[in-house]
């Protein structure tokens, strides 16, 4: 009997130094993402992405998201996500990068607990849900059964789906400008559509070199907000009242 609990204590041990590394890992990653410009939130900067006034100056949300990440670098009270937002509510995704790998019989690595925050510079950075060889990468989603069906019906092409998922197609634009891949998989996966074949959407997103190039000009404005702000705090001179 001894030595079932002495087993059972070694297990229970061993599972909770896991989750401390884990916990430890989230910690580094929220670090090195904090104050910076991540890919996630790339489409804060992309209103009126086609009006010129914007390639000069930064829309009201893209001052807003400037400011956030500014906050992050003076304040540890800023608006950042914490380790428990990690824990996505997204029990799905590494049996979707699973099946991702049994459907198209591509590889991935640096998948599910083995993703890496890659850094461009020292205000850039991105988080892959995975990558494909030296060229490729690969986002997945696990919307609700409503919005699964909603993609089903209206993303037949990249196009459609930049219309539909914004936020995403920035998102992924995003990511192969930080990592100077060529091209990304997009994933929406949700086992519990009674069909398989509603089950998981797969469509692949050309680098698009114009769209970088928006891109890359806004987060240019954002990084020279950020800068002016910084260089505002250090030069304000300290208020003593006797």
């Amino acid at each position: 009997m001894s030595s079932i609990i002495t087993d059972q204590s070694r297990a229970e041990h061993q599972a909770a130094l896991e989750k401390i590394k884990e916990l430890q890992k989230q910690e580094a990653w929220l670090e090195k993402r904090r104050s910076r410009f991540t890919s996630s939130e790339y489409v804060k900067l992309m209103g009126y992405e086609d009006n010129p006034k914007y390639d000069t100056q930064l829309t009201s949300g893209g001052i807003t998201y400037a400011f956030e990440k500014y906050m992050e670098e003076i304040s540890t009270d800023s608006k950042v996500i914490t380790s428990k937002s990690i824990e996505h509510g997204n029990e799905y995704e590494n049996e979707a990068a699973i099946r991702f790998m049994e459907e198209t019989k591509i590889e991935l690595h640096h998948f599910g607990k083995d993703q890496e925050f890659i850094e461009l510079g020292k205000d850039l950075g991105c988080t892959p849900d995975g990558l494909i060889g030296d060229d490729g990468g690969y986002e997945s989603k696990c919307p609700d059964s409503k919005t699964q069906d909603n993609y089903l019906n209206s993303i037949t092409d990249v196009e459609t789906f930049k219309a539909v998922c914004k936020k995403y197609y920035w998102q992924i634009q995003g990511s192969m400008l930080v990592t100077g891949r060529k091209y990304w998989y997009f994933v929406s996966y949700d086992p519990r559509m009674k069909f398989k074949e509603d089950q998981m959407l797969i469509l692949k997103v050309e680098r698009n070199e114009a769209d970088i190039e928006k891109l890359r000009k806004r987060l240019q404005l954002a990084i020279s907000y950020k800068i002016s702000l910084l260089k505002k705090r250090a030069n304000r001179k300290p208020l003593l009242v006797i």
